[in-house]
């Protein structure tokens, strides 16, 4: 597996470990470090960098598992920077106006509302 592709996946897996839904409980345990791309990615970097070099030793099957997890994660990072380019350019649209052919924009109405009305009791 090329060298590019383990720092990709370590980047998205920094990614995924501070900013993703996913893992908000995670965070929890040391917000300090697991909220702080730069402090989680030094750890990410060190765990990649040391699979990396144990990679050729694994068994096939932990070299499989390691393989598939890092395409994910690559994978993870650039669909979010794809999603950011894609809303950038999309900014066009006026604020407040939803485009109907949006999938998520119920969820974002839903969101708002449940907002606007404060803490459920």
């Amino acid at each position: 597996m090329p060298l590019w592709l383990w720092v990709l996946g370590c980047a998205g897996f920094t990614y995924v470990l501070t900013q993703g839904v996913i893992t908000r409980r995670i965070r929890r345990i040391y917000p300090p470090l697991l909220c702080c791309p730069m402090c989680a990615g030094v750890w990410a970097g060190a765990a990649c960098g040391l699979l990396y070099k144990l990679e050729p030793s694994l068994p096939v099957v932990a070299q499989w598992i390691v393989h598939v997890g890092l395409v994910a994660f690559a994978v993870s990072l650039v669909a979010c920077v794809a999603t950011v380019v894609l809303l950038t350019v999309g900014s066009h649209l006026k604020p407040g106006r939803r485009d109907p052919a949006e999938p998520c924009s119920h969820v974002e109405a839903e969101t708002e509302t449940e907002t606007d009305r404060g803490p459920a009791r």
